[in-house]
């Protein structure tokens, strides 16, 4: 709150705080610290995707022309809110754009640069935990924006949708921006504009099971069946390793909770709805997202030692299909 308070933006600012899971006391709380925001409070918790989707509605429904989404662990620099509006204003094809993102309270180390996508339907936080001195200072395209703080243009929510509840959390800003790049738009980082972010990749099995089954939804719902089919053979050699890996730390039971849940009926009746929608709205062919779809694993805190033979075998995978995708 002190960080949007303190912003240069000239434009007019309506803040929504909405509260998963609401209690009297947090309710007071956040009452009391931000009074001059709209409380929303929520009786269950419905999940990161659909909290936020209360306020993306609220964004449309009220004809705003930009929305942003800050997580309640992230913060804005003075000048970052006027920037992205200004950087929207002027590329009317750019749907949505997210500050340099940097660790807190190491402000000196990237957080999120933009983010990308693994060919496999990873998410991962660009150049996460490089010095912030060595990043690119000029806005450039990326495969999406990280949810924790972006801004994003009505009109185009309006054209694709809002976040996909049935993810709940974990990979729904990754559908989303894929999404906009599928019917045409662009997902760009603006270096110039900062914001900070306390972030922490904790390996729970709640957490593993989650991203493991959306990104499975994430594929199944964005490339066409081509794609899918050709990606199946390093999709099941990397899923089977997965397999192996949890066995030797322990976390077998995320994969279980993971198929669970990709394969109960809801998850499934959902997969086919969107799919139909977000296929009818296509603009492009997924050669043309092939290079946003990468081959490494650039996450900090990995042992490259054990990474670097996966990445080669995804460089030459994705080599193969450049070479073949004509569709």
């Amino acid at each position: 709150m002190q960080s949007l308070r303190a912003q240069n933006f000239a434009g007019a600012i309506r803040i929504d705080i909405v509260d998963n899971e609401a209690s009297i006391e947090t309710e007071d709380l956040i009452r009391s610290l931000a009074p001059e925001a709209r409380y929303i409070g929520i009786a269950d918790n419905v999940g990161f995707a659909e909290a936020c989707n209360i306020g993306l509605r609220g964004a449309i429904e009220d004809g705003d022309n930009y929305v942003m989404l800050l997580n309640m662990d992230a913060f804005l620099a003075p000048a970052a809110l006027s920037r992205l509006v200004q950087y929207l204003n002027e590329n009317g094809n750019v749907a949505c754009c997210q500050p340099l993102l940097l660790q807190w309270p190491n402000g000196d180390r990237i957080d999120s640069a933009g983010n990308f996508i693994h060919l496999l339907g990873f998410g991962l936080c660009g150049q996460h935990g490089a010095l912030a001195k060595v990043s690119q200072s000029v806005p450039c395209a990326v495969g999406y924006c990280s949810g924790a703080a972006v801004v994003i243009r009505v009109s185009a929510l309006e054209r694709v949708g809002l976040l996909d509840d049935e993810m709940w959390m974990y990979c729904e800003d990754q559908d989303l921006g894929i999404r906009f790049r599928l019917s045409g738009w662009e997902n760009m980082v603006v270096p110039d504009a900062i914001a900070y972010h306390e972030h922490e990749f904790a390996r729970t099995d709640a957490k593993l099971a989650l991203i493991d089954a959306n990104r499975w939804l994430f594929m199944l719902r964005n490339y066409k069946v081509l794609t899918i089919i050709a990606l199946l053979p390093l999709l099941l050699t990397v899923d089977l390793g997965l397999l192996v890996g949890s066995l030797f730390l322990s976390q077998l039971n995320f994969k279980r909770r993971s198929i669970s849940r990709l394969l109960s009926s809801p998850t499934l009746k959902a997969l086919v709805r969107n799919r139909k929608s977000i296929q009818q709205l296509r603009q492009i062919r997924d050669r043309a997202l092939l290079p946003y779809l990468t081959h490494r694993i650039d996450y900090g805190g990995l042992n490259r030692l054990l990474i670097a033979p996966i990445e080669m075998v995804c460089w030459f995978y994705r080599s193969l299909l450049w070479l073949a995708m004509w569709w």
